[in-house]
């Protein structure tokens, strides 16, 4: 925890114990929480940290790098503190999200054009085990 307390410091943030509550409670999830799934872990911990506050400290981590912001769709996002490259399995039934092999070449060294590429995102969407043969959903797997 001490290395994100640095890496806070040197992007000019103080590294506030909600911050580093927020990074702890993310590192110990496997299932990639959206920002209420967060404080509701961390509810118990600090019983006066407000959602906003959660929203915050995740911002924060992701532009630091320390956190990967995952967009399921329009104003839906989820959080992963594996940032080493990887893709994401998306489930279109349970809208579950498992960490998927690195793909290769999945941030591109290409010229588009002078558009310069700082970060590419590799989802397949599918069924999970636990989905697999059920009937899809009549949404296309859109949550609502």
């Amino acid at each position: 925890m001490e290395r994100v307390a640095e890496m806070l410091r040197k992007g000019g943030y103080r590294a506030t114990p909600q911050r580093l509550a927020v990074y702890r409670a993310l590192l110990a999830r496997e299932d990639h929480p959206c920002v209420e799934m967060i404080y509701a872990d961390l509810q118990e911990t600090f019983p006066t940290i407000s959602l906003n506050t959660v929203y915050n400290a995740l911002q924060v981590l992701c532009d630091l790098g320390l956190v990967r912001k995952i967009n399921i769709k329009e104003n839906q996002h989820r959080y992963d503190a594996h940032t080493h490259p990887h893709s994401h399995l998306v489930c279109l039934r349970c809208f579950r999200i498992i960490n998927g092999p690195a793909v290769a070449n999945e941030c591109p060294q290409a010229d588009f054009q002078g558009f310069e590429v700082v970060a590419c995102e590799t989802y397949f969407y599918g069924y999970c085990k636990q989905c697999e043969g059920k009937t899809p959903c009549s949404n296309n797997g859109v949550k609502e």
